[in-house]
């Protein structure tokens, strides 16, 4: 959570920014992958998060960085269960380094 929040996660857009990769897109979508992206606004990452026993409201706008999106549930829900938001944020990014190193990806019902 710590690296999510700060920016510190190895994400393509991070990779590319650093000129380590030359494509920033999202290994499940095309899209350019971002913590936010990964961790929430992916298709996959929003029906995880669906299929969670958290309930969130949808953010009006994609976003970019991961912690805009932790500020925005700290303010706005009255009860959040961290520890499981924390594990499904993992859960996601566990994932998404499955798939883009050993080609293995589960189905958001196998993440949850």
């Amino acid at each position: 959570m710590w690296k999510a929040c700060r920016d510190k996660l190895p994400t393509n857009h991070r990779l590319k920014i650093r000129k380590v990769l030359t494509k920033d897109s999202c290994p499940f979508c095309g899209r350019c992958e971002s913590s936010g992206h990964i961790l929430w606004d992916c298709k996959l990452a929003s029906e995880v998060w669906f299929e969670s026993n958290l309930s969130f409201p949808n953010l009006p706008i994609p976003q970019r960085e991961f912690i805009d999106i932790v500020w925005f549930l700290r303010e706005t829900q009255k009860v959040v269960d961290w520890d499981l938001f924390a594990i499904t944020a993992w859960s996601l990014w566990n994932n998404r380094n499955a798939m883009k190193h050993e080609g293995r990806c589960k189905s958001a019902k196998q993440i949850v």
